[in-house]
Order: structure tokens, then sequence, then C-alpha cells
């Protein structure tokens, strides 16, 4: 038998759940295995790979260059998300032994365990195929992590393809579920690592704030069809979707995925059953908006995921005015907790029936505000307010419209860096809400965010407490709620939270970051780092987790990990105070002060210069640079961007601060 040592990629496939498919049904478990192996023999011929072998369901195959094993591992996915095959493929390159029409070696190892790793939908690469692929333009992969696989000897820096859409995406890698022994809290940050020593606790997790969600009666409302024709009628047609989502999350017994996650499907050509399975819902309703000079077309259709059965169907033409597009909200609501034989109480119908405005004019204004908000530019936020503000000159007593503008004030302090004056903003205008309707958990959710940005965490319990009270099914509220409880040293409490809040939006970021941050408090920077990588696999360019991913390398002391992925995020972010603030970070710990002022300075970051030249032994410069700048650090050291805090410097400034 000839046997030849040659460089190559190698690609295996795999389909997720095929056994236990083969056991309920053998004619859909063979149909499945024709036309994924249809799929491969195509593909791997068009880009020039040769098939090793079939194992079962598993797919082996080799080809020259990296660039071609990705590129027809993201097209192989694509066909089959088309096809409904939930596949997983694994790629790693290196020397291999090719022994007659057979391939052996580690790297076949490898690349078979980056498969049973993965997730279906996705392509976990290794590093060495990272380094031929990532100044592709049409290739984007995204770090998750390092990681033992059995029967290799190091390490293996993992990285994942979701192909071309990104929201075809599955919920997350891995996402793990917290561990019901106890952990160690290496460190609690903010004002007492600055002013004290780390403190070190045991924390018991356990499912304390976890709610307990029926799937049965689970539903995810996707993105409306925009059918007016015109583009800028885009904010209308999401407008209505999430406000018919909004009526039922009201619902008592029904559980509702957030529009964080069911926006992530517009325009997506999967199928309503893989996406029923990647929200953890059986039900799903889709629609579209037809919106004219003087009148409104809405369609919706209810479907049985499980089946991919019509369960109901409505369309409604009204004339536009706000007391017809409340009637069409009502009834489609209403409609859907019929179908799934759900009833809703008086008390209930009353609260879904109550307008938020009689104006027309008004509510539209508030959904181009709406729209401009979540964009999450400081451009935006400008626009959004001013929106917000014309809303409530035609209507004075419109209690949503002054919640968004108190969340648009909230967000010039927590995402754009305004003054703390912007919080007394927010705060009165979340109250004006609460004046008019005093029973809006959207005010009392932003009340809580007001509250734990000063640092009043007690009372930003309470309120965001209130807001889940009032609508047990508010996402926003609920993971906000476990993330302030987390922050106030709640571990157990919290972490049940944010599992119910991941359980009703599987694809979102933010509760991902959330479980991040919790696990980097904790010490665990392993979970933190997987964390973050999950929300990464969701969102690339997501910044707090390219951020946070980067400062648990650092808390980890892996500087060459930490200088790799800095430079990776920046590609992402092009963000040069960022990347010369993490530089000086790296250089800081590896003791060139020098090095570090340099980058420290072009990041304009007073505190951390300072720090530098205390560690050089300049004091009088240090002092003089803190003076007027240090106590409104200290003060506001949790608000900083991403997790940005290093134990060292810290350290260093609380001793300068204590001098």
């Amino acid at each position: 038998m000839h046997e030849e040592r040659r460089h190559a990629a190698i690609l295996f496939t795999d389909i997720a759940g095929y056994t236990r498919l083969m056991g309920s049904d053998e004619l859909q478990a063979f149909d499945l295995l024709k036309r994924n192996r249809e799929i491969h023999l195509r593909l791997i011929s068009a880009y020039g790979g040769a098939l090793i072998k079939e194992i079962g369901d598993g797919m082996l195959a080799a080809f020259s260059l990296a660039t071609d094993a990705v590129r027809c591992a993201i097209e192989i996915q694509k066909s089959c998300r088309e096809e409904e095959i939930p596949l997983k493929a694994g790629i790693h390159e290196g020397e291999m032994l090719f022994a007659g029409e057979d391939v052996l070696g580690d790297g076949v190892n490898i690349a078979s365990r980056l498969q049973e790793s993965a997730d279906p939908g996705v392509i976990l690469i290794s590093g060495s195929v990272y380094i031929d692929v990532r100044n592709q333009p049409d290739i984007r992969p995204v770090l998750v992590g390092e990681k033992h696989f059995r029967n290799v000897d190091e390490k293996i820096r993992v990285y994942a393809i979701g192909g071309p859409d990104r929201q075809a995406l599955p919920t997350s890698f891995r996402l793990l579920r917290l561990p019901r022994r106890s952990v160690r809290q290496a460190s609690i940050i903010g004002a007492v690592l600055l002013l004290s020593a780390v403190a070190v606790v045991m924390v018991r997790m356990d499912r304390r704030g976890e709610r307990i969600l029926q799937r049965d009666k689970s539903i995810a409302v996707l993105p409306f069809h925009n059918m007016s024709g015109e583009a800028e009628n885009q904010y209308f047609c999401d407008g209505m979707m999430e406000d018919i989502l909004a009526h039922l999350t009201y619902i008592d017994g029904l559980q509702v995925t957030s529009r964080t996650s069911s926006m992530q499907y517009r325009e997506s050509a999967i199928g309503i059953p893989i996406i029923a399975r990647q929200l953890g819902v059986n039900y799903v309703l889709e629609g579209s908006v037809r919106r004219d000079s003087d009148k409104v077309l809405v369609t919706v259709q209810l479907i049985d995921a499980r089946s991919d059965v019509h369960l109901w169907s409505g369309r409604y033409t009204e004339q536009l005015s706000m007391d017809n597009l409340w009637e069409i909200q009502n009834r489609i609501a209403e409609e859907v907790a019929a179908s799934l034989k759900i009833t809703v109480s008086p008390a209930l119908m009353g609260n879904m029936r109550s307008k938020p405005t009689g104006s027309y004019p008004a509510y539209d204004l508030y959904l181009k505000g709406r729209e401009y908000y979540k964009r999450y530019y400081p451009a935006d936020n400008d626009i959004a307010i001013r929106l917000y503000r014309r809303a409530i000159s035609l209507d004075p007593r419109y209690a949503l419209a002054y919640c968004g503008m108190a969340d648009a004030y909230a967000q010039r302090v927590i995402r754009y860096g305004y003054g703390r004056e912007m919080l007394d903003s927010a705060e009165h205008h979340a109250k004006m809400g609460l004046l008019y309707d005093e029973r809006l958990p959207e005010a009392y959710k932003t009340l809580g965010l007001v509250e734990r940005t000063k640092n009043n965490l007690d009372m930003a319990v309470s309120y965001v407490h209130k807001a889940v009270a009032l609508n047990p099914n508010y996402v926003e509220a609920i993971g906000s709620l476990g993330f302030f409880l987390v922050c106030n040293g709640q571990y157990e409490e919290g972490a049940g939270y944010l599992r119910s809040a991941l359980k009703l939006s599987p694809r979102d970021t933010e509760i991902l970051n959330f479980f991040g941050i919790m696990y980097f408090y904790l010490g665990d920077f392993e979970r933190g780092k997987f964390y973050f990588g999950s929300s990464l696999v969701i969102e690339p360019d997501n910044r707090f987790a390219l951020y946070s991913y980067a400062m648990c390398l650092a808390a980890q002391r892996d500087w060459p990990a930490y200088a790799a992925f800095s430079e990776e995020a920046y590609q992402y972010t092009r963000e040069d105070k960022t990347r010369h603030w993490q530089q000086g970070v790296m250089h800081y710990n590896l003791g060139d002060f020098r090095e570090a002022i340099g980058h420290f300075e072009a990041s304009r970051d007073t505190l951390y210069v300072a720090a530098c030249y205390l560690k050089l032994n300049a004091s009088d410069t240090a002092f003089s640079m803190l003076s007027n700048s240090i106590d409104q650090g200290i003060r506001n050291w949790d608000q900083r961007p991403g997790l940005w805090t290093d134990f060292n410097i810290a350290s260093d400034l609380a001793l300068c601060h204590l001098m």
C-alpha cells in the first residue's frame, strides 16, 4: 500500500441527531442521508477536494488549500440549511499521512473533534486554518477559545464560522449551564477593589430566581415583511410586529421569545421548523404589513412548527387611525390565544385594550423614535429624542413616549459618555411616564437602569422586580434583574433570572454578556471567555464582548493570546483609542511602563498614565495628574466600557489614592 505524507486541509462533517432519527423514522433518516451525500459530492468536487470516506452519516474530505476547504464547508452548510439538514463541521490542516485511499494522523483526529464540538449549522476551524483564511473578506471566523481535545497533547485554538448568513448561526457554541457545585469568587470589581483588598467568597449556584417555562405554549413572532414598496416604511412594519409581540407577552401561560432574538431572522431563508428549534418554541407567528396614504393591511398566520401546519390566519384592512391599529393588534393577540387554547382573563383583556395614545401621528413619531434609538449610535440617539419630544408635543399624556425619552437619556450616559446630569433627565421622564400610566413596566425598568448607573443597587433591583411583576415575559427587565442581582452579590438568584431570560431570548448577546460578566466577577475566566465567545458567534462585531473577552485573557495573564485577540478585535472596531488602551494594559503588566505611558496617553487615559508614573517612582508627577481626576475616576470605575479593570493597575491606583 502506497503511503505519502503531504500538507492538506481535512473537512469532517456529521449530521446532528442522526442516530436518534434512525431509531424513530428509518425512511426519513435514509432520505436525509441521501440528500446530504448529494450535497457533499457536488460541492467537494466543485472546490477541488477529494472525498476520502463516509463513516455512517459522517463525511471525510481532503483539500490542498484551507481556503478551498472553508469555502466548500460554507456552501455545504448553506445547502444543508435549505434542505433542513442539521450539519456540524470541523476543519484542520497540517501534515497528513495518506495511506492508499485513506488519510491518517492527528490532523484527522483534530478535525473530527472540532466537528463533535460544533453545534448544528456551525463550522469550527483550528488556529492553523484561521491563519490561512483570516485575510479573506468573505470568511469571518470568530474566536471561541482554546480547548483540550481527547488524545491531542496541546490545546487547540478554535474559531467558529456561521457562513455568509449570520442569522443562520445556532443558539450558541455549546452554552454551559451554571454549575450546581461551589465555585470560588476570585474578585469583586469596582470601588471595593480599588479601596480595599480583593474579596474571596464561595458561592453555590442553584435555581433560585429561575422561572419554570412551559415550551408547549411557546411562540416567536418573526419580523413582518414590508409590503408597502417603500423602504422608509420598514420602521412602521417593525413597530406593528413589536407591538403585537408586546400584546402577546401579557398573556398568562404563553412564553414569548424576545424581539432581539426574533429580529435576527429578518430576510432569512431558513425554514420555520429550524427557526423554531433554534429559538426553542413550538409556534411561530409571521406576517406582512402594507401601509398606503390612508389605509393599512396586516396579514398574519400562526404555524405549528412541529408539524409545519398553519393553525390560523388573519387579514385586516382598516383606515389609518390609532383606534383601528390598536384593535388589529388586540384581535391578533386574542386569536393567537384562542388558537393555542389559552383563556385571556377579563382584567388582562382590559389591560390589552388600553391604548397608549389616541393620536396616530404621535404613535407614528414614537415608532420612528424607537427605530432610531435601537440603532445605538450617538447621532441616532439625538434623532430619537427629537422624535419622542415631537410625539409628546402631540399627546402630552403619552406615557410610552416619556419612557422612550428616559431610555435615550440613560443610554447617553451608559453608551456614549455623556455627563451624569443626563441621568436626572432619564429619571424625570420615566417618572412622567408613571404619572400617566402607573402600571407601565418600561418605566420601572428604566428607573432600575438609572439607579444601577448611580450604584444604588438595592433600589435598582426593587424597580426592576416591579417591571417583571407587571410583565413576566419582559425579557429586558428579567435580564437586567438578573444582572443587577449579580452586581449586588446575589449570585444564586441573579443566575436564575439570567437563565430565564436566556430561555425567552436564546440568541440575545446582552444576556450572554451578562453571564460572561458574572463569571468574570467570580474569577472563572474560562467560562467568562466562553460566554463572551458565544456572544461573538452570534454577533462578531459586538464591542462589549470583544473588549470583555480580551479582559478575561488579561486577567489570566495570557499576554500572547491577549495581544493576538486585541488585534483581531481591532479589525471589527477600528477604534484606535481602545487599541492603545489594550496595548497599555499589556505593557503595564509586563513591566514596560514607559511603553505603556505612550499607549495610555494615546488613549487619553489619565488615570492609567498616573499609575505608570507611580511605578516609575515619579510620585510627584503621578499625584499631580491624579489631583483633579482620581476621585471621579474611582467613583465611575464600574462605568468604564467592558470589564475595564486590571487587578495590578487597580491596586496601584488604590494605593495612590489612599496615600
